[in-house]
């Protein structure tokens, strides 16, 4: 999870709204910044704060599919097959 810091000294949130469809929901804030520096500043943390997501993403696709490999050993799964229903004409005899 990322976290973006406000400096209150230079940054105020103006305001906030929030809007949801089902299970997920966009919020959108709205900060005033009055110093050149606070203002890039802030703007790197949410470009970093942007580009974790995916990157937690494919850390946690990559895992899953190491894991996924060294439950099979590196070898391939191997399928137990139905057994056929052929009928016996050897009377019960071997």
């Amino acid at each position: 999870m990322s976290t973006i810091w406000i400096e209150p000294e230079h940054a105020r949130i103006r305001s906030y709204t929030s809007s949801s469809k089902g299970a997920r929901a966009i919020v959108k804030v709205e900060i005033e910044v009055d110093d050149p520096d606070a203002l890039g500043w802030l703007l790197r943390e949410i470009a970093k704060a942007q580009l974790e997501g995916p990157r937690r993403r494919a850390e946690a696709a990559e895992q899953s599919r190491a894991e996924k490999k060294r439950q099979t050993n590196g070898r391939k799964a191997i399928r137990r097959e139905k057994l056929l229903g052929l009928p016996d004409y050897t009377g019960g005899r071997s």
